[in-house]
């Protein structure tokens, strides 16, 4: 596991990865990587909601805790490749 983790194949395509996960294209139909808009609510979202209607909330609540939530988008730029040194 750990030689396949650190493998050239994983270096030079990792920035990919961060890129579907905290980058650009987080929210992209393009790169097929599109998910319920729930699941890209911030926790402020949430207390809004719950002034407003209590049972939107908990079908909300339901909704992350079967498929989960995404993380904050960290980066607006692509992300650049590592370099590899042979």
């Amino acid at each position: 596991m750990r030689s396949a983790l650190e493998s050239d194949h994983v270096s030079e395509h990792l920035h990919l990865w961060i890129d579907l996960i905290f980058g650009k294209h987080q929210n992209s139909e393009e790169r097929f990587n599109v998910f319920h808009p729930y699941c890209y609510t911030d926790p402020e979202d949430f207390e809004e909601l719950a002034k407003k209607n209590i049972n939107q909330l908990e079908g909300i609540i339901c909704q992350i805790s079967y498929f989960g939530q995404c993380p904050l988008q960290l980066f607006k730029k692509d992300h650049k490749p590592k370099k590899i040194t042979l």
